[in-house]
């Protein structure tokens, strides 16, 4: 089973440090490094692609009166980490949103979607939901960030970076391997070739 300690000692052994951690919130030079950068490494990967493991459909809560130019305003979701499309319950076009915000109230989801639902990543936090694929990714992240703090060594920050550049593309490619046809990805390609 995965955890938060497990993935940052994954990390920390990619890099060829010589301690493990037993929790993030010890005293330790690589707990310290390995809690500043998890959690912000975690999310980054999250945002960067449409896991399936993070996706979720959740019908909007109407609140508020549109911006000019738009018909409904609605609620952005408290765990969305990045908002994906609106569901086209009826047909093939693409339906336009747009996320905005203000500093009273926070975020919101603009549309001229009636009752819209968004299919959306969610801030997922427990390392157990994890795609194992995800795992390892996240692994080379922290790698990546903790690589010079910890040892000094530009070369071993190179290094992470390029095996979490390799990782990011086969591991992304597989995850959308699994899941629905996207018949609009097919049709550019099939042009393509014409």
């Amino acid at each position: 089973m995965a955890s938060e300690v497990s993935i940052c000692n994954q990390a920390l052994a990619h890099i060829g440090a010589e301690a493990e951690i037993e929790s993030l919130t010890e005293s330790s030079e690589e707990a310290k490094y390995c809690n500043i950068y998890y959690a912000h490494a975690r999310d980054h990967l999250l945002r960067t692609h449409a896991w399936n493991f993070a996706t979720k459909y959740v019908t909007l809560a109407a609140i508020g009166t549109a911006p000019s130019g738009w018909s409904f305003q609605y609620q952005y979701p408290s765990d969305c980490l990045n908002a994906l499309e609106i569901v086209n319950l009826a047909g093939e076009d693409i339906l336009e949103f747009e996320v905005i915000s203000d500093s009273a109230s926070g975020k919101f989801i603009v549309t001229d979607v009636e009752n819209a639902q968004l299919r959306f990543t969610s801030s997922i936090t427990d390392p157990n939901v994890f795609d194992l694929g995800f795992v390892e990714l996240l692994t080379w992240a922290v790698a990546y960030r903790v690589a010079e703090p910890l040892t000094g060594s530009t070369s071993k920050k190179g290094e992470a970076l390029t095996i979490y550049q390799n990782t990011l593309k086969s591991t992304t490619a597989a995850d959308s391997g699994e899941g629905r046809n996207d018949p609009a990805l097919d049709a550019t390609w099939i042009e393509a070739r014409l």
